[in-house]
């Protein structure tokens, strides 16, 4: 008998081994001797059996395993943060302080009717982004598989059939960021506008105080309505 040692692999059946597993010696491929002493054996449909027919303990799965993605769609890596720390611009100088805005302030001006354009604006690059990023995530989509909640939790993000509607909640988070996005261009440009016609702080006094307060009572009411949770 021939010295045989863990690891040898062989073409014929050793000495002393049966077929196992309903195979016999027509489909045979190879046997490799195992640590024990026993021989595991190959089969051309690939089928593996210990020598005698007993089954074959199956390896420990491998804590460091990694999936094989060289074939799969490439795109941004998985970041679970995403979207949650967004690249909101420093703080505006404003008169009286971050902590204490408009303190000390008692009349308007046009230098600071500027300055309160410039800074809401400062706030449509953030808006512009999130909507970037749902776009985005609506052109991925999100494949759930046959799991019955998460084609259930798909319908409720993306609309059921990959379809989006108002009621979804990719889509009215959309809507919120339009509309956001909608109300800092109309407050901007209508600061600008006061600030083109009044030169100056005495000309400002006669801007008539009703048209600025309806203004300002126009955006408090956009902003009061916009449907925050409407598919929560």
């Amino acid at each position: 008998m021939a010295d045989y040692k863990p690891g040898d692999v062989v073409y014929d059946l050793p000495d002393g081994t049966s077929h196992g597993g309903g195979h016999d010696g027509w489909d045979f491929v190879s046997a490799t001797m195992q640590d024990d002493g026993r021989w595991l054996l190959k089969y051309d449909n690939g089928d593996t059996v210990y020598s005698g027919g007993s089954t074959p303990t199956p390896p420990k799965p491998d804590p460091n395993w990694q999936p094989d993605t060289s074939g799969s769609q490439q795109g941004d890596p998985w970041d679970i943060y995403k979207g949650s720390q967004p690249p909101f611009p420093p703080a505006p100088n404003v008169p009286g302080g971050t902590e204490t805005p408009g303190k000390g302030v008692n009349v308007i001006s046009v230098d600071a009717i500027k300055l309160y354009a410039n800074n809401i604006r400062a706030l449509k690059p953030v808006i512009t982004q999130a909507i970037k990023e749902l776009d985005d995530l609506a052109a991925r989509g999100f494949g759930p598989g046959n799991f019955g909640a998460a084609n259930n939790f798909k319908s409720k993000v993306f609309g059921a059939a990959g379809g989006q509607s108002g009621a979804t909640l990719l889509a009215s988070t959309r809507q919120v960021f339009v509309e956001a996005e909608t109300i800092i261009n109309e407050v901007a440009a209508r600061c600008d506008e006061i600030a083109t016609k009044y030169k100056n702080a005495d000309e400002l006094t006669e801007l008539d105080a009703k048209e600025f307060t309806q203004m300002v009572s126009n955006v408090k009411a956009k902003v009061d309505n916009m449907p925050l949770g409407a598919a929560a």
